[in-house]
């Protein structure tokens, strides 16, 4: 049997966090969540996931510090990040997103979550329906 998938949601909303969990355990993932970057670094130095859903921007230390210290770190670096704003989205204005391995931008639906998480982590979730949006922030 293979090993169920263990996906990292970091995000200052706990609202999102829960819409993520849901979205991501209806889909067969096992889900960690982190409130901000440090909570999160300190969690991967813990426990391995295959993947992290990092929100953008967050107190404390933000995702932009978080994908740096991520990417930095030799344990660390092959783990794919998807970062998540609700700011547009254009990578050739900021460095930093040549360091994230996908983007979500907010308000994200159902379907494009699991297509984003999907092509990083193979074999990709079975096919979903589109059901609207899912987060507001």
């Amino acid at each position: 049997m293979t090993r169920q998938k263990v996906i990292l949601v970091v995000d200052d909303s706990s609202e999102v966090r829960i819409l993520l969990r849901k979205i991501l355990e209806l889909d067969g993932y096992s889900v960690r969540e982190a409130e901000d970057g440090r909570q999160a670094l300190q969690l991967l130095a813990d426990e391995p996931v295959d993947l992290v859903l990092l929100d953008a921007m967050m107190p404390k230390v933000n995702g932009w510090e978080t994908l740096k210290a991520i990417k930095a770190d030799d344990d660390t670096s092959q783990i794919p990040v998807i970062l998540c704003t609700a700011k547009d989205i254009d990578p050739s204005r900021s460095p930093g997103w040549s360091q994230a391995d996908g983007a979500l931008h907010k308000p994200f639906r159902r379907a494009q979550v699991l297509e984003a998480v999907g092509e990083l982590l193979i074999p990709g979730p079975r096919a979903v329906s589109d059901e609207g949006p899912a987060t507001e922030s």
